[in-house]
C-alpha cells in the first residue's frame, strides 16, 4: 500500500484518506542482545557460505571480508565469524540469521546500522539524563552520543531483538525511546513494540486469540487443545479444570522458548513446589497432550507479508516462505532435528489424508485472522512483516478425523529459521523475505514533488 500522494492527487481527491501510522523511515538500527559467545556451530540461528563458491561470494556484499570483520568487531563473534579452514582452502564467513536479514535490508538502498547492546544502553542512558539538555552540557553529551541518536530530525526505527526467553531487562529502553518519539515529532521507535514483546512472551493472550479464531472459523479449523490457565488447579480442584478426565497434560511455563519449560504430565499428579504459579515474573498454566508432537513432530510454517495491489488487509497478504518439520532431541537440553517438510512427511500416517496444500491454507487462514483482530497493532502489528506459526495436528475422537491447529504464535524476530539445514545456497530466502516486508511496511521518504500523507 502506498503511503504517501502526489500534491495534484490531494488536492483533486475528494473522500477520506487511509489512517496512517508511521512516517517514512530513513534509518535503521539492529541492536540484536548477545546470546551467543560464537555464531559457530549454531545451525538452527545462522548462514554460512560452505556450498558456495568464491565467485558466488562476490555476488554478496554482506560476506566481504572487511564487513564480516566490522559486524564481528561491532557486535561479536556471536554475530559473526568465519568457520575454521585448513590451507590452502580459506576460512568462509558465517552470518547471525538477524545480520543477514538486515544487510539484505541493504539491498533496497536502506540505511542500516548495527551497535552492540551494551553501546545501546550507554545511548539510552545519555538519552535519559536531563542534565544532556542543558546548555551547559548539551556539547559534552552531543560529543559522546552516536549519530544515530543525534540526529533528531531523522525518522529512525529500532530493532532491539533477541532469540532466547527472558530476554534483556527493556522497560527503560522502550520508556526513554517513546519519550524520544515525542520530543522529536517524528517516528523515533522500536520495533517491535513493548506491548507485542509483553503479550507474546506472556503467551496466554496469543491461545486466548486462537481460541476465538477457532470458535469463529469453519469446523475443519475449528479444533483448539484444551487449556487451563491455572497449573495449580491440577491435582487439586480437578472439578473446575476444563482438563479434568485427561490422563495426560502439558505443563508449560510464559517467558520460555524451547522445550526446557515444557513438561508432559501423567494422571493427575500434584504439581511440586517448584512448579507454583508464580516464579518471579513467569507463570505456569496446562495444556490438552497431543500425541503428534512426541510421535511425529511440529510444522514450523514461514510466513512473510507481500505487498497486493488490489486484495490484502493494509494492502498486503501472507506468503508461505517455507515449511519445517521439527522433532525434539532433547527438551530438556533444547537440542531438536530441523528438516525441510517432504512427500514423505506427507505419506506419513500421523498426517494423511492431510497435505502440504491443506496445511499452506490453513496457516494462511489462522495468520490473516491475526491481523484483522482490533489489537492487531499493539499485539500483533510484526505479523506485517511476517511470522512462524508453530502446527501440530490432532485427531477428532468421534470421527478420527484429523484437524491442524496453531501450538504457538512465534514473531519472526523470535524464531530460529533453521536456513542451514533446510535450505540450499545462500540460505538467505527468509532472511531476504522479511527484510523485504520490513521495507514495504516502513517506507522510504516520498520521491520529489510527493509528499507524505
Amino acid at each position: 500500500m502506498s503511503v504517501y500522494h502526489t500534491r495534484q492527487a490531494a488536492s483533486t481527491t475528494s473522500g477520506p484518506t487511509a489512517p496512517v501510522t508511521h512516517d517514512a523511515v530513513r534509518k535503521f538500527l539492529l541492536v540484536p542482545f548477545e546470546e551467543l559467545k560464537d555464531i559457530v556451530g549454531h545451525i538452527n540461528l545462522s548462514i554460512d557460505a560452505s556450498s558456495t563458491s568464491k565467485k558466488f561470494l562476490e555476488q554478496y556484499p554482506m560476506y566481504q571480508k572487511q564487513n564480516v570483520l566490522t559486524i564481528k568487531k561491532e557486535l561479536g563473534e556471536g554475530f559473526a565469524n568465519y568457520l575454521p579452514a585448513s590451507p590452502p582452502q580459506e576460512p568462509l564467513p558465517i552470518l547471525h540469521q538477524y545480520v543477514a536479514t538486515m544487510q539484505s535490508l541493504k539491498h533496497f538502498g536502506r540505511d542500516v546500522q548495527f551497535m552492540n547492546w551494551k553501546s545501546f544502553e550507554a545511548q539510552i542512558a545519555i538519552l535519559r539524563d536531563p542534565l544532556s539538555s542543558t546548555p551547559s552540557t548539551r556539547t559534552r553529551s552531543k560529543a559522546k552520543q552516536h549519530k544515530f541518536f543525534s540526529e533528531i530530525d531523522t525518522p529512525s526505527v529500532i530493532f532491539p531483538w533477541w532469540t532466547i526467553d527472558p530476554g534483556p531487562a527493556t522497560a527503560e529502553i522502550f520508556e526513554t525511546v517513546m519519550a524520544q518519539e515525542a520530543l522529536r515529532g517524528c517516528v523515533f521507535r522500536c520495533f517491535p513494540s513493548q506491548t507485542e514483546i509483553i503479550h507474546s512472551t506472556t503467551k496466554l493472550e496469543d491461545i486466548r486469540a486462537l481460541d476465538a479464531i477457532a470458535a469463529n472459523s469453519p469446523r475443519n479449523y475449528a479444533y483448539r487443545p484444551k487449556t487451563c490457565f491455572n497449573h495449580e488447579c491440577h491435582g487439586k480442584d480437578m472439578g473446575r479444570c476444563p482438563l479434568a478426565g485427561l490422563q495426560a497434560t502439558v505443563k508449560k511455563r510464559t517467558s520460555s522458548s524451547g522445550g526446557e519449560h515444557v513438561k508432559t504430565i501423567k494422571g493427575r499428579s500434584k504439581p511440586s513446589k517448584s512448579s507454583s504459579n508464580l516464579i518471579g515474573p513467569h507463570w505456569w498454566f496446562h495444556q490438552e497432550y497431543v500425541p503428534f508432537f512426541d510421535e511425529f513432530g511440529e510444522f514450523r510454517v514461514f510466513i512473510a507479508a507481500k505487498p497486493t495491489a488490489t486484495r490484502g488487509l493494509r494492502g498486503r497478504e501472507g506468503t508461505v516462505m517455507h515449511t519445517v518439520i521439527t522433532e525434539w532431541l532433547s527438551r530438556e537440553e533444547g537440542t531438536l532435528e530441523p528438516r525441510a517438510a517432504g512427500p514423505k512427511d506427507w505419506a506419513s500416517p500421523h498426517v494423511k489424508p492431510l497435505t502440504s496444500q491443506n496445511l499452506d491454507t490453513f496457516a494462511l487462514h489462522i495468520y490473516e485472522q491475526l491481523r484483522a483482530r482490533a489489537d492487531w497493532k499493539e499485539h500483533y502489528e510484526s505479523l506485517e512483516v511476517g511470522v512462524r506459526l508453530d502446527i501440530g495436528i490432532a485427531i477428532e475422537p468421534a470421527t478420527q478425523t484429523k484437524h491442524f491447529f496453531v501450538n504457538e504464535i512465534t514473531r519472526f524476530y523470535f524464531a530460529d529459521y533453521f536456513s542451514q539445514y533446510t535450505l540450499g545456497a545462500p540460505q538467505q530466502q527468509l532472511c531476504y523475505a522479511f527484510a523485504e516486508a520490513i521495507h514495504n511496511y516502513f517506507p522510504t521518504p516520498p520521491p520529489p514533488g510527493e509528499e507524505y500523507c
